[in-house]
């Protein structure tokens, strides 16, 4: 190398407090080390680290680069580990170069540094080293791999206490394809807190968590409303935290959920049915749920039944279908009078409200009511009542999902239970088989549902 071209390496900087080493803050021993994306890159001969004075000396994570010094302490070539990570390996040896410490005498400026800077965590090296073995010796241990003594192991695991020393997950998942984790995208926190719903959301997480803890698998949650599915993207699932999804309640059509599905992350969808080809579901039996439901109000005499709540998302669609299903099969015609489904704004409570107070001033009232949820049951039961309507003598209502607020509206509500456990356990089960490549098709189960009769049904009216 010539001497010009050696100064370009070696010439020292006019220095000040802008090109001062951010690692060791030495500002004497800095060398100009070529420019990268076109800000000047400088050297620090102490501790032998690269900077940029702009402050943005460099263009991976800190995670990524501890993922490469792990990998490298296994024993893994640096192509191999370039491989692993989508890095130039010319990249990787520069990290490990720069993060081997300089053997150099302590100074007085050092000391104050030392106490400022954030500790190094222990490394798989520093665990070789402390129990006397070979790095080949701890990833056998940590794998579980090869043969060693007893006192072998003893002292790994009392260097590993010693050094509070934990393996990198980041490395173990790129080493095994797996984290151990489950994500589960639920209702939003308010959901659970409160007191009508938040019985779903819970009795959902302890059937998941019956299954995924015996199978060593850990719960990642998502709490963000399912339905409002803008505020993520593929990423926020195929970044590599999580081996499968379990997907609560996805909106109607939702195409992040076939475009994650698509991109080969595992994907089990509850409380729908329809879902995209490669998309699994468990479900409750919301069709054959609401046919006994007005089946029963059939026996009871009933032949004026009307219906109130939305017709948008799948479990919806499911129970509108089999309310007119069942008064087809008894030979009632439908009388979209008796109908309170809207096409827009269908949380308009103002809507059901009106459509009610209409059917009261008929001259044929229904006398029997089906409602798409509990929720609904309880508006359509107070607006009766504010209208001296009397349930079940006058009106007879039912809902659907079986909240807590089921067990005492109006002395007992007759409603439809949702085997919601059931379907957590079921729906934490296909997902560890889809994980695990067992199934070779997605998987389509539909749980019974429980009819509960209680005070809020009774015999139709005399004369109706």
């Amino acid at each position: 190398m010539t001497d010009l071209s050696l100064s370009a390496y070696t010439l020292r900087v006019n220095l000040h407090d802008e090109t001062a080493c951010p690692y060791c803050h030495k500002v004497d021993r800095q060398v100009k080390a070529g420019f990268h994306e076109g800000h000047q890159r400088y050297k620090c001969l102490d501790c032998r680290r690269r900077y940029s004075a702009t402050g943005n000396h460099r263009g991976y994570s800190d995670d990524v680069r501890q993922s490469a010094l792990a990998l490298h302490s296994e024993g893994l070539s640096l192509r191999d580990i370039g491989k692993r990570l989508n890095v130039n390996h010319v990249t990787v040896r520069s990290w490990i170069r720069d993060a081997t410490p300089v053997d150099r005498p302590p100074d007085d400026d050092n000391s104050s540094t030392e106490t400022t800077e954030h500790k190094r965590r222990p490394s798989f090296v520093d665990v070789a080293e402390r129990a006397g073995v070979s790095n080949s010796t701890i990833s056998n241990f940590l794998n579980g791999k090869g043969r060693m003594s007893r006192k072998t192991r003893e002292r790994i695991e009392t260097a590993m206490r010693d050094l509070h020393f934990a393996p990198n997950a980041l490395v173990r998942a790129i080493r095994h394809g797996r984290t151990g984790i489950i994500g589960v995208l639920t209702f939003g926190l308010q959901w659970m807190v409160d007191p009508h719903t938040g019985s779903m959301t819970g009795s959902l997480l302890q059937g998941i968590s019956d299954v995924a803890d015996p199978a060593d698998r850990e719960l990642l949650l998502y709490t963000g409303w399912p339905q409002r599915a803008e505020r993520y993207s593929e990423l926020d699932f195929l970044n590599g935290h999580i081996d499968g999804l379990i997907w609560v309640a996805p909106a109607l059509n939702e195409p992040l959920l076939s475009r994650v599905a698509s991109a080969g992350l595992p994907v089990v969808a509850l409380l729908t049915r329809h879902v995209p080809p490669a998309v699994s579901y468990v479900n409750a039996d919301n069709l054959g749920g609401l046919e006994i439901m007005v089946g029963h109000l059939l026996q009871l005499g009933h032949r004026r039944i009307a219906y109130v709540g939305p017709a948008h998302s799948s479990n919806y669609i499911d129970r509108y279908e089999a309310y007119r299903r069942a008064l087809a099969e008894a030979s009632i015609p439908l009388d979209p009078a008796l109908m309170a489904v809207p096409k827009t704004n269908l949380w308009d409570m103002d809507f059901y409200h009106r459509r009610i107070e209409s059917w009261l001033t008929m001259p044929q009232r229904p006398t029997a009511i089906v409602t798409a949820d509990d929720g609904f049951a309880e508006t359509t039961i107070r607006c009766l009542v504010n209208h001296d309507i009397r349930v079940p003598e006058d009106v007879s209502v039912t809902g659907f999902n079986d909240l807590p607020l089921a067990s005492y509206l109006q002395g007992g509500l007759s409603t439809i239970r949702q085997p919601l456990i059931e379907i957590g356990r079921a729906g934490a089960e296909c997902l560890i088989d889809l994980i695990d490549n067992r199934p070779k098709e997605p998987f389509e189960i539909t749980i019974p549902s429980e009819v509960m009769v209680r005070h809020t049904t009774g015999p139709a009216p005399t004369g109706s």
